[in-house]
């Protein structure tokens, strides 16, 4: 028959149990909280910081790439394909990561880099570079950016060729061989 110990030793035993499920406890709320703070700019601006490459999937498809910034309203990503992409944050769907998030790290960066998807479009105007725009609903526009207004931005085939007029919150992605 097993009977009931007394003494400094069951004490300390039961402070020992009593420590462990404290500690478990602690451990449950501090995952819980790091899940609700977890956002996509802080899991981006870990990304940055590890310097390693994921997958980010968008609605119109799949980019493999390192985070190079973390903007405002966008990402710039340098895929591995040696495209510079710039992705609106609004369109990233998910982000694939080789180890967990909570690794990589979660929580919202201090203050996001002064871009603005729009503003990094306009960088391109007059370059000459030619660039790949995807827009809401997976079209695709391919072009030099001649000109970029508050709301719209106009891109001509290279060496001419009729206007395109697009409006700013309808593009998803901004591809370029390199940045502005």
């Amino acid at each position: 028959m097993v009977g009931e110990s007394f003494g400094p030793e069951a004490e300390l035993a039961n402070a020992k149990v009593d420590d462990a499920a404290a500690e478990r406890r602690r451990h449950r709320r501090e995952r819980e909280l790091g899940g609700t703070e977890a956002t996509r700019r802080g899991l981006l601006a870990g990304l940055r910081g590890a310097a390693e490459p994921a997958v980010f999937v968008t609605s119109v498809g799949r980019i493999s790439a390192t985070v190079a910034a973390v903007g405002v309203d966008c990402v710039h990503l340098d895929e591995t394909g040696g495209h510079v992409v710039t992705l609106r944050l609004d369109d990233l769907v998910a982000v694939e990561v080789a180890r967990s998030s909570a690794e990589v790290g979660t929580a919202e960066p201090e203050a996001p880099a002064a871009l603005h998807l729009a503003d990094e479009l306009a960088g391109y105007v007059d370059t000459g570079v030619v660039v790949t725009l995807r827009l809401r609903g997976g079209s695709r526009l391919d072009g030099e950016v001649t000109s970029c207004g508050v709301d719209v931005a106009v891109v001509r085939w290279s060496g001419g060729g009729p206007a395109t007029y697009v409006a700013l919150d309808s593009v998803n992605e901004v591809w370029s061989p390199s940045r502005p």
